[in-house]
């Protein structure tokens, strides 16, 4: 799988665009931009970058998600996936195996009570 490998704050397909360069989606996250506080948050970059590529390649979520909330708001703003990194290292850290468990039990439980 070919992926543009850019932040956020620097993706904007080529004007050929991104399926004429053989790309098969786009990771789209802010590379830690949010730390100085002065980048964009990786949400508030989403639906531009899902309006350039349309459907013809997915958009994969990658930094900001903590809650199952911001799977749900990923997900309505056109992403077809997220990372889940942090909290998949907290649990990790805290609880080995079982805390990666939980916290994807957490995040699924919040996720279904935003769809409702």
């Amino acid at each position: 799988m070919r992926v543009n490998a850019k932040c956020a704050h620097q993706v904007r397909p080529p004007p050929a665009g991104p399926v004429a360069h053989g790309l098969d989606g786009i990771p789209e996250s802010n590379c830690g931009g949010r730390s100085t506080e002065t980048g964009s948050a990786t949400i508030e970059a989403l639906p531009e970058v899902v309006a350039e590529v349309g459907d013809r390649i997915p958009v994969f979520v990658d930094g900001g998600v903590r809650r199952g909330t911001d799977v749900f708001k990923a997900l309505a703003l056109g992403a077809k996936a997220v990372g889940i990194g942090r909290p998949f290292l907290w649990g990790l850290g805290a609880f080995g195996q079982a805390g990666v468990d939980r916290v994807l039990e957490i995040l699924h439980g919040e996720l279904k009570l935003a769809i409702g």
